[in-house]
């Protein structure tokens, strides 16, 4: 498995599958471009994967120059990799540069000259610095290095595990991973919603509301009204002005917690397929 080489679609598949260190800033809500939900979409194929810009483009392009200037400077042979925690099922880390033999690992960034300068002050974006946190808890490494190329020159910084960081992060991933395994989405944020200004969505929202409001009145009538049938009624059997009462009894729900032949068992396993809902709700 770690013969795996970045960007074929085995690899790509695999990403579904697995969280990588990119997914943890989404994952931990600090993700300037994606949701947790987003992200949990993407990997189940609800939505389409986010395409290549020309910036990400270039980055890529200009991540090996980065990779052999690193190599010069600090005479440390390094390689991309990808790597498995060896306990975490879940947790994989594609890595921009590993030496397995010093088990020195580098996380490269071809940004602007505003992460450059970042860098050149000794500040690593909290996005990024989850991301290189993320790769030392799949390697069990105690410190890696974070590399920013812009025009022609790189900037080094040393960054050391931060368990306390890490504890709380893989909390944060392992209930991820279990939305993805239960199919349970994780909670919307603003970033989930497109703003809709156009007069036909408009027109049609102010005619849903007051179409809610007359219906809750009417809900509202048809409750009080049956109640005082019921209560006219006596318990008994009643016909009259066009309608007829009948008294019945159920039989109470089963309680399959309750039942010891199949406790411990996973009945997720016998759900049908998922279907597939939606929900308005009014808002300020």
């Amino acid at each position: 498995m770690n013969q795996l080489v970045q960007g074929t679609s085995e690899w790509l598949s695999l990403r579904k599958n697995k969280i990588g260190a990119s997914d943890s800033a989404p994952i931990l809500g600090i993700s300037p471009w994606t949701s947790p939900y987003q992200l949990w979409a993407r990997k189940l194929g609800l939505i389409p994967e986010v395409q290549a810009n020309e910036a990400m483009k270039r980055g890529n392009q200009l991540e090996s120059t980065a990779r052999e200037m690193f190599i010069l400077q600090t005479g440390i042979d390094v390689l991309p990799d990808v790597k498995f925690h060896p306990t975490l099922e879940w947790q994989m880390s594609s890595l921009d540069g590993w030496n397995e033999k010093e088990r020195v690992a580098v996380e490269i960034k071809c940004g602007g000259r505003n992460l450059f300068d970042q860098a050149c002050n000794n500040v690593i974006p909290d996005y990024y610095f989850c991301q290189v946190q993320h790769q030392m808890s799949t390697l069990e490494i105690k410190s890696m290095f974070y590399l920013v190329f812009y025009s022609g020159e790189i900037k080094i910084l040393n960054v050391q595990r931060d368990n306390g960081f890490i504890k709380r992060m893989i909390e944060q991933e392992t209930d991820f991973w279990n939305c993805l395994q239960n199919l349970e989405a994780p909670e919307l944020t603003e970033k989930d919603f497109t703003e809709r200004e156009d007069m036909e969505w408009i027109e049609t929202a102010d005619r849903w509301k007051e179409s809610k409001r007359s219906l809750k009145q009417l809900e509202d009538q048809e409750k009080y009204y049956r109640e005082r049938l019921i209560d006219l009624s006596g318990k008994s059997n009643c016909k009259g002005a066009g309608i007829k009462l009948s008294r019945t009894i159920r039989r109470g729900s089963v309680d399959y917690g309750t039942i010891p032949e199949i406790c411990g068992i996973n009945l997720n396993e016998y759900r049908k397929e998922p279907i597939e809902t939606y929900r308005i709700v009014e808002c300020r």
